[in-house]
């Protein structure tokens, strides 16, 4: 299986782990079969650096040229701009991801921001940002503490500690922001939001 995937074994658990899992099941006639299970995991590509080069204002001269470690390679690339390269190049200001597919077919996605080198970004601070409950698990709530209202046109980010990116589902409630992470695999996440000039976070958080 793919990291961050689960297989469902014959006495009905959810295995994420690689190893030897021994499944006793009855059979109709009252007999016991044993099933033994042999899982492998296919890790992920780790993020160790990225080269990005952000664009002049109103130009297309920004690239971004990630570097990856481990995983399983070869690595086949799909940016959202087109280009199935390592190397993204000739980019405006803007966000990008990219698809990295290992030599078991296993996907990975990874997010990149360009900015304009002018005018200057007023950053939103991760002060002003709220993020309950910590540890999440099924849901994740979202507010600004400033005041700083709701954008509807926010996208979030969720990425893993190797960089990777996940695009939770998320709906207004009110004045919150409630994101799914019901199937998001467990472990240690940073989340940011950007919404025009404004940035929201980042805020690190846990889902179990």
């Amino acid at each position: 299986i793919c990291e961050g995937e689960s297989y469902l074994l014959p006495d009905g658990v959810a295995a994420t782990q690689a190893g030897a899992y021994e499944v006793t099941l009855e059979t109709a006639s009252g007999c016991d079969s044993t099933i033994v299970v042999h899982l492998s995991v296919s890790l992920s590509p780790v993020l160790v650096d990225t080269n990005i080069i952000h664009a002049a204002s109103g130009q297309a001269n920004g690239s971004i040229t990630p570097q990856f470690s481990s995983g399983h390679p070869p690595f086949e690339y799909l940016w959202s701009t087109g280009d199935t390269t390592v190397a993204a190049v000739g980019l405006p200001a803007g966000d990008y991801s990219l698809a990295v597919t290992d030599a078991n077919g296993c996907l990975y996605e990874f997010s990149f921001v360009i900015t304009g080198a002018t005018p200057a970004v007023e950053w939103e601070t991760d002060i002003s940002l709220h993020a309950y409950p910590n540890p999440a698990r099924d849901f994740l709530y979202l507010e600004l503490a400033s005041g700083g209202g709701i954008h509807e046109k926010t996208n979030w980010r969720l990425r893993d500690m190797n960089g990777r990116a996940w695009l939770p589902k998320w709906e207004i409630i009110g004045a919150i922001w409630r994101l799914d992470v019901s199937r998001i695999a467990p472990g240690v996440y940073v989340i940011d939001g950007f919404s025009g000039s404004r940035k929201f976070g980042p805020k690190r958080i846990v889902i179990y």
